[in-house]
């Protein structure tokens, strides 16, 4: 009996610890908004009893149920929080398995501890945030909606902007779609405001649901703030150049930059939209615009720098760089556009002296790859390769170490030594073997080079860390259709690849060069004549004239390998094709 009694205490102990530690930590990912952050879980000896359990099962299931949660294991933790909750009115214990629940596929287990959250808590609006939440996840949406329109109250109430939060929140959660369903149904339901409407349309943009958003926006006609009317203006532009009515979008915006209620933000808009038409010019005046206003905004002269360049606009572009130069941030971005510049004079030797200013950081790889490649355009491939050695001696970091070693690689490849490249590209890889896209680099040229066991080797340990890389599920792909025995295997990369980017040209080329290897010969065509009038790529251009010499249209073959030899005279590729 005595023995029985020392365990029940321990156990008591043991209990009352756990949950002293809990009252200092979040162990579980939230799923709100930190605005209403809860406050710290005061410690607790012995949990509120289930009507069902005795005390010491009840401590049992309870630390256990912790020990779980400590581990990551909200699963098992779930199972034993739910022999503890019935009937107790504990609200730190109903609390933490709420947000223990909410973390599995038990949908239903954190739905209902969320309630009982409620039920104990009263008006408190965290409970609400989990509920509403775990709700819409299940697709309950008049039921979420109420709880967000009474999460609206409460911080309403409290003198905050409720909409902005609902908004928020909204906006935060994972399950895109059943949140937007959620909020619809709280605006059709609880709040038909015009301005509601407007955060609405501004949700369906965020989702890409551009017909959602044009049709909202249009049924606004009144009770929008000049401001708020621009915004709901923005919105349609942006759906409608995204729905590829480019013209009436970037009217739209034409007009708002005329008007006195356009802030920085829209004309920013503004700008984007006409970069993407390529309106450059137009771009940079919105772009001044906003500059005048917002003068120490150095995104925006970084902006304007790289669109006066883009134009050719080099005293413009050099007066904005020299601006960035003073501010330390902006620093070796500076010196890589100031570099850019005299390149655009034809000033090499400026420009390298520029390329050599930008420190480590983020610019620093692109500089010191520009400076090899014009060491060979100014000098020789094997002055270039002296510098890289050079550079690569004096390094001390490996980082550095294998920045030019993959650099060396890169420029040899450029010139056809794949033999001299594998080399380097092989130095690079021991210090490095998980760079994604030197790796996709290194397994291209062993396939140039001839050494296909690499390529695949190289290409199959990518693909394992990363199984949605498409570039390198098509490149593995095409490398196998030469070996006629691995066609499944080539068929299965590049299908896949062909399901994650289906508009990706280089890919549609892939798939139509299988479709003739499996002669598919009216299906390559179709898909090898979609990729090459959308690209004109001289690879492309080689793989269409083989499937049109075989399907007997020589005259046509003869006519395309001519314009695209004119272009590409040094393509070795239509080069053979000649010979055919």
């Amino acid at each position: 009996m005595q023995k029985r009694l020392a365990v029940r205490d321990l156990l008591r102990l043991t209990v009352a610890g756990i949950f002293s530690l809990i009252a200092g930590c979040d162990g579980a990912e939230s799923l709100l908004v930190s605005d209403t952050k809860a406050a710290p879980l005061s410690p607790v000896a012995v949990p509120s009893l289930s009507p069902v359990l005795s005390s010491e099962q009840a401590m049992y299931h309870t630390l256990v149920a912790e020990m779980y949660r400590q581990y990551g294991d909200n699963k098992n933790a779930t199972l034993h929080f739910e022999k503890v909750l019935p009937g107790s009115t504990d609200l730190q214990l109903v609390r933490v398995a709420t947000e223990t629940a909410a973390q599995t596929e038990f949908l239903d287990k954190a739905i209902a501890s969320a309630r009982q959250w409620v039920s104990l808590g009263g008006d408190e609006i965290e409970s609400r945030q989990y509920l509403a939440l775990l709700l819409l996840r299940d697709s309950q949406f008049d039921a979420a909606a109420k709880q967000l329109h009474r999460i609206h109250e409460l911080v309403s109430a409290n003198g905050r902007d409720g909409l902005s939060f609902l908004v928020s929140l909204i906006s935060l959660e994972s399950h895109q779609k059943q949140a937007f369903e959620a909020f619809k149904t709280y605006v059709e339901s609880y709040n038909d405001t015009p301005l509601a409407k407007l955060r609405l349309a501004g949700i369906a943009l965020g989702q890409r649901d551009y017909a959602q958003v044009v049709s909202l926006v249009d049924g606004l006609k009144t009770g929008l703030t000049p401001q708020e009317q621009v915004e709901a203006d923005v919105f349609r532009s942006k759906a409608l150049f995204q729905q590829g009515h480019e013209k009436e979008s970037l009217a739209i915006m034409s007009h708002l930059a005329t008007s006195p209620h356009v802030d920085d933000v829209s004309r920013l808009e503004y700008a984007r939209l006409l970069m993407l038409s390529d309106d450059h010019q137009g771009a940079i005046d919105q772009l001044k615009a906003i500059h005048k206003n917002t003068p120490d905004n150095l995104e925006v002269v970084k902006s304007l720098v790289a669109l006066y360049i883009s134009q050719g606009q080099y005293a413009q572009a050099s007066k904005y760089a020299k601006v960035l130069l003073g501010d330390a941030t902006y620093k070796s971005l500076a010196h890589h556009f100031l570099a850019e510049i005299h390149e655009g004079h034809n000033e090499m030797d400026a420009a390298l002296r520029e390329y050599r200013a930008v420190a480590p950081g983020q610019y620093f790889s692109s500089a010191q790859r520009r400076i090899s490649e014009l060491l060979v355009e100014q000098y020789s491939l094997d002055v270039a390769k002296e510098w890289l050695t050079g550079q690569r001696e004096a390094a001390t970091s490996p980082e550095h170490k294998y920045l030019y070693w993959r650099l060396e690689g890169e420029l040899l490849a450029k010139y056809l030594d794949h033999k001299g490249a594998l080399v380097a590209f092989a130095r690079a890889y021991k210090i490095d073997p998980y760079n994604s896209r030197m790796n996709y680099q290194y397994a291209i040229v062993a396939h140039s080079a001839g050494d296909i066991k690499a390529a695949e080797a190289l290409l199959v340990a990518l693909i394992e860390r990363e199984p949605a890389n498409a570039d390198a599920l098509n490149a593995l792909g095409f490398i196998l259709l030469d070996i006629p025995e691995r066609i499944d295997d080539a068929a299965a990369y590049i299908s896949k690849a062909n399901e994650l980017r289906p508009d990706d040209l280089a890919i549609i080329d892939s798939l139509g060069w299988l479709r003739y290897k499996q002669g598919r010969i009216d299906e390559a065509m179709a898909l090898l004549s979609k990729a090459y009038e959308q690209s004109e790529d001289p690879e492309i251009a080689s793989h269409l004239i083989e499937v049109m010499i075989v399907k007997g249209q020589r005259k046509a073959a003869k006519a395309l390998l001519a314009k695209m030899i004119q272009q590409y005279p040094d393509d070795e590729r239509l080069q053979a094709m000649q010979e055919k």
